[in-house]
């Protein structure tokens, strides 16, 4: 032959008793998910943490998920922008735009004020 050739053994003995850890799984929610973005103007010092931190605190049981997608240093001296994408739901039911906007608004108003932040306007 002109070409390479490789062999393999298994033993099919050590395959089957492997320890297999079962697989975990979650149903897909019923109810749809409400995602909103916003991005935060502070010190170059404040942390990811310290605003995904203030962010679940105010966020209560609707708040699904915390995302960062973007920093931007050349905002102004001495600051960046953080941009997040936050994500609610509720197991039970479906959302309304009333209740996730009154979320929002005060994870946006105690970042501000914990953190000496500002939102990011387009």
């Amino acid at each position: 032959m002109k070409d390479e050739v490789y062999v393999a053994e298994f033993s099919m003995t050590k395959i089957y008793n492997l320890k297999v850890k079962p697989l975990k799984f979650k149903e897909a929610s019923k109810y749809p998910e409400i995602r909103k973005d916003v991005a935060f103007i502070v010190d170059n010092e404040v942390t990811n943490k310290e605003i995904e931190d203030a962010i679940k605190k105010s966020g209560g049981r609707l708040l699904a998920d915390i995302e960062i997608f973007d920093i931007y240093r050349n905002i102004e001296e001495g600051k960046k922008s953080m941009a997040y994408k936050l994500t609610f739901k509720d197991e039970t039911r479906t959302l309304s735009d009333e209740e996730v906007m009154q979320v929002f608004n005060k994870i946006i108003s105690d970042v501000e004020t914990k953190l000496n932040a500002k939102v990011r306007d387009k």
